[in-house]
């Protein structure tokens, strides 16, 4: 053992060369005792070093574990002593030959290894990213670094974790040969990790690099170099990473590799995931035979959509027997698969195949070869092929394909490494599909309505998914837009008071979800769209002030599986997502003045029999506070509702107008709307706004407008609107909407600033 070690700048040392042996003494305070050993005390009840897990709790140090001590002022220096563990004592011992070690406080950090950088007071110690694997143990190079420090300067050392733990445990019969952990908000997990001193129970907090250690995003665990893989089995495998104390803001991924797969195995988790100081964080026991055989029954049934779509029946060779699983190779000819069932090669050439293409083929993630060629194809190739990551051939040739490759194919890496066969039979073309070139309408706007009375209500019409060749699809679509907004009462009252403009964005392509100006793209079921750069075009082209303003962004997609969504934010500012579709003027009427102007919540519900909860309460109370949502309410009497007005008004009985239960999209219990029906329930059977919604929508026309707003000159002004609605039942009831065949809107989302 070196007797002690010293990190100092020279200007410490020769302070320290100043002082006499009288002076040193005379600073050591009377009650400093003298030591050869200290006792280990690990006072976090997890896991204690890189050792042996005792019920995946406790650990305990081994022989050969090194400690650095710090006596006294020390721990402000870098000057320390090396001690080693010994298991029988159960203590770190000072080397037989060297004097006792004194002093009236000690410090120890473990493991050995830690430099001192003197510019920031810091120790530095580094966290292993690549390490090998040891069963019920941590790595011998990635170990759970501790603090550790005396009480009333005596000889026992209380230990605590500097850093967290992740358990992964795996089931099944893999032969595993690498696990791979990373953040998915690219978090720095390994590298040089920084040591408070001054902290009572100091943390690893990761540094951006130091000295030899660069930083490291992700954590690499191999298997031990004696052994060729991990063998899996039916009882779960447990494997540890060792983690600074952080929070995963966008939840963690997981990459299994293993001999004789394919591909790897890949979990994700999509929320955030919290690992603190001492903890282990364990997940449940990942069975990776139902995940292969999960994969393997989605690549079976994208081959059999294929035999679909491409009238399998009739094919006139290499004929398959869906019945049959897919490790009977007889069954299925053309078709190469490895043992879990993971699709690697098509080759269906002269068979006979007629129909298209299905867009199920995109599940079929690690084809590398694919032919088709000399068939009686038609149609186009689905964009799900882009999907084809290891894709080296891909042949369509001599088919009677017309319509085009699409553009997030044609650019993805994976069809950049393929060897494209499109040519076709005589007559037919495939070509690839259009690309904007000319981005000279980019920002090309149009005030398309003036105001005649009042400082003017700005809305603007935009697009996204629109190329430089559909600028008059586009003007087209914004007219259609403009009249539907202002076919329904009250809007078609108050249009005067409103400024309409048209501004064009240029899109690249016109697939949603593919480097679009607005970023929409699919979000599940539902369109997502950034707002602040929707906010950002509206102000640099049109020079307008974006709060209060809604936008209307026409989507050109005609696609009747995906909901409509509006966002809104409290400034005011709200884009409404409309693609131009058959259901264009139920969409404007809902998404756009519902939403987005009104600031209107949903009025069904469509998702299962969820309740209004105290949480769900509070949201509400937030929303009504910020004058949204004002068409619900969880109470449900005459006195209590917001619409209590129209509900005892004489007048308003035509209307029906009461509490019925189900609404904010997903509560059938719980939360009351005013009316049976209305243009936020069931739009697409019944385009009307309530009572209550047509008092909200006037109300943000008089703010926004400068006019005096009073319930009494709504109720003259809305005196023509007041008709029966279909049929009338009792109030205080629950008629719930589930789900039509229409696609509903999603419900919006809100954005509080």
């Amino acid at each position: 053992m070196k007797k002690i070690y010293y990190i100092l700048t020279i200007g410490l040392m020769a302070g320290l060369a100043g002082c006499t042996d009288e002076a040193k003494q005379a600073a050591e305070p009377e009650y400093a005792k003298a030591y050869t050993q200290f006792y280990a005390n690990i006072v976090d009840n997890l896991a204690d070093t890189r050792s042996m897990l005792i019920n995946d709790k406790k650990m305990i140090f081994e022989t050969g574990d090194k400690i650095q001590l710090y006596v006294d002022g020390g721990i402000s220096s870098g000057a320390y002593y090396t001690l080693n563990y010994q298991s029988t004592s159960n203590t770190f011992d000072v080397d037989e030959g060297y004097a006792p070690i004194t002093g009236s406080q000690f410090y120890a950090i473990y493991p050995s290894g830690a430099l001192f950088n003197p510019g920031r007071n810091r120790y530095v110690i580094p966290l292993a990213s690549s390490f090998a694997f040891r069963r019920d143990m941590y790595s011998a190079t990635q170990t759970m670094a501790m603090w550790g420090y005396s009480a009333d300067g005596n000889n026992m050392l209380n230990f605590y974790h500097m850093a967290g733990l992740i358990r992964l445990s795996l089931s099944g019969s893999l032969k595993v040969t690498k696990i791979t952990l990373e953040g998915n908000n690219n978090e720095q997990i390994g590298g040089a990790a920084e040591i408070d001193p001054t902290k009572d129970k100091p943390i690893l907090e990761m540094a951006s690099g130091y000295g030899s250690f660069p930083a490291a995003y992700e954590q690499v665990m191999t298997v031990a170099e004696s052994n060729p893989y991990v063998e899996l089995s039916a009882s779960p495998t447990s494997f540890y990473f060792v983690v600074p104390p952080i929070t995963f803001t966008k939840g963690i991924t997981v990459t299994i590799e293993a001999d004789g797969l394919h591909h790897p195995i890949v979990q994700t988790t999509s929320k955030p995931v919290e690992v603190g100081r001492g903890v282990m964080k364990s997940f449940n026991s990942v069975d990776t035979e139902a995940i292969l055989n999960e994969e393997a029954d989605l690549q079976l049934d994208a081959l059999k959509a294929l035999y679909n779509s491409t009238d399998g029946a009739n094919w006139t060779a290499n004929k398959w027997d869906t019945s049959k699983p897919l490790s009977d190779a007889t069954a299925w000819p053309g078709v190469t698969a490895d043992a879990h069932g993971v699709v690697t090669k098509i080759v269906l050439s002269n068979s006979g195949l007629s129909g298209s293409l299905p867009a199920a083929l995109g599940n079929l993630t690690y084809l590398e070869e694919f032919d088709l060629s000399n068939n009686n194809l038609v149609g186009g190739i689905p964009k799900e092929v882009k999907n084809l990551n290891g894709l080296k051939k891909f042949y369509v040739n001599g088919n009677q394909m017309n319509d085009s490759v699409p553009y997030a194919v044609y650019t993805s890496d994976a069809w950049g490494y393929a060897d494209k066969k499109l040519t076709q039979q005589s007559g037919y073309a495939l070509k690839t599909k259009y690309v904007s070139n000319d981005y000279s309408k980019d920002g090309d706007k149009e005030l398309l309505y003036t105001h005649t009375e009042g400082p003017g209500i700005p809305i603007v019409i935009t697009c996204d998914a629109f190329t430089d060749n559909m600028y008059d699809e586009f003007k087209t679509q914004t007219a259609n837009a403009l009249d539907y907004f202002f076919s329904i009462a009250p809007y078609k009252d108050f249009k005067i008071y409103f400024d309409v403009y048209r501004m064009m964005s240029v899109s690249p392509n016109d697939e949603v979800g593919l480097n679009l100006p607005y970023g929409v793209r699919y979000d599940g079921d539902t369109y997502h769209i950034e707002t602040d750069k929707v906010r950002k075009k509206i102000e640099d082209k049109l020079g307008l002030s974006t709060n209060n303003l809604l936008s209307i962004v026409l989507l050109n997609e005609k696609n009747t599986a995906k909901r409509a969504r509006c966002y809104y934010i409290s400034d005011g500012f709200a884009a409404a997502i409309a693609p131009v579709d058959d259901d264009l003027e139920c969409i404007i009427h809902h998404e756009a003045g519902g939403h987005g102007f009104a600031f209107l919540a949903d009025e069904y519900s469509s998702d299962g029999d969820k309740s209004y909860g105290a949480a769900e309460r509070a949201d509400l109370d937030q929303r009504h506070s910020l004058g949204w949502s004002l068409n619900l309410s969880y109470n449900n009497t005459n006195t209590t509702v917001p619409w209590k007005d129209f509900w005892t008004d004489a007048a308003y009985a035509p209307e029906a107008v009461g509490a019925y239960e189900g609404g904010d999209a997903a509560y059938k219990f719980g939360v009351y709307r005013s009316t049976d029906k209305s243009t936020m329930n069931s739009q697409y059977e019944f385009d009307k706004f309530n009572p209550q919604s047509r008092w909200l929508i006037y109300q943000q026309i008089c703010n926004r407008a400068g006019l005096a707003c009073t319930l009494e000159a709504f109720k003259a002004y809305d005196a023509a609107n007041i008709t029966s609605l279909p049929p009338a039942v009792s109030v205080v009831t629950r008629n719930y909407v589930e789900k039509k065949e229409h696609k509903l809107g999603a419900p919006p989302v809100y954005i509080i600033k």
